[in-house]
């Protein structure tokens, strides 16, 4: 589970930095331009619950 985001204060600023890179590099093939382009699907129902 996780308790504490990177960017809480008191997070060591180096684990940080080296997440930020890895997630930099994991997607930087996917992006274009710097931009990363995702598709949101979702279900929708209208009316009363059952």
């Amino acid at each position: 589970m996780i308790i504490r985001h990177s960017r809480s204060p008191g997070y060591d600023p180096g684990l940080a930095a080296a997440f930020d890179r890895a997630v930099t590099e994991a997607v930087a093939p996917y992006a274009e331009g710097g931009v990363l382009d995702m598709a949101v699907v979702a279900r929708l129902a209208w009316g009363r619950p059952w």
